[in-house]
């Protein structure tokens, strides 16, 4: 086994955890929707404010948005 070997599975190891924590953070929010408030869900439901790229689960704004 080389270095580009070794390189290369740390690189797709790293692609599939990833992978299943981007999936672990749906399913989360998927369960946590079901089980909020009904006054808060449409809050949460917007899709655009859930991307990969957002470190928020439900969008830096949700916590204002929810005391108002």
């Amino acid at each position: 086994m080389t270095v580009q070997d070794i390189r290369e599975a740390l690189i797709t190891a790293s692609i599939l955890i990833g992978n299943a924590n981007a999936k672990l953070t749906r399913l989360r929010r998927e369960k946590l929707i079901s089980a909020i408030n009904d006054y808060l869900t449409p809050l949460i439901q917007d899709e655009s404010q859930f991307t990969d790229s957002n470190p928020y689960l439900f969008g830096s704004d949700f916590a204002k948005q929810a005391k108002e």
